[in-house]
């Protein structure tokens, strides 16, 4: 899955990576959600942040399916091998 902060700073090119570092730095002392900061110190907008969680959450269904798919292919061809 994409990190949030990255994607950020290299797909969607909304923050730099020294707000992004910044971000990460209150965060440690914050204990808050990256995305619920990046909000806060104005550096992007809540739909900026809904984009990217979209994204992520479709990514990570991607990669799910892909991972069922190849358990599904690994029981049917031990299914289908003599014992």
């Amino acid at each position: 899955m994409p990190l949030l902060g990255a994607l950020l700073v290299y797909k969607y090119q909304v923050i730099s990576h020294k707000h992004l570092m910044q971000a990460l730095a209150r965060q440690k002392t914050e204990k808050r959600l990256l995305g619920e900061l990046l909000v806060d110190m104005k550096l992007i907008t809540r739909a900026q942040l809904r984009e990217a969680l979209d994204y992520q959450e479709l990514q990570m269904e991607r990669r799910r399916q892909a991972a069922e798919s190849k358990l599904e292919s690994a029981e049917k061809t031990g299914a289908e091998t003599p014992s």
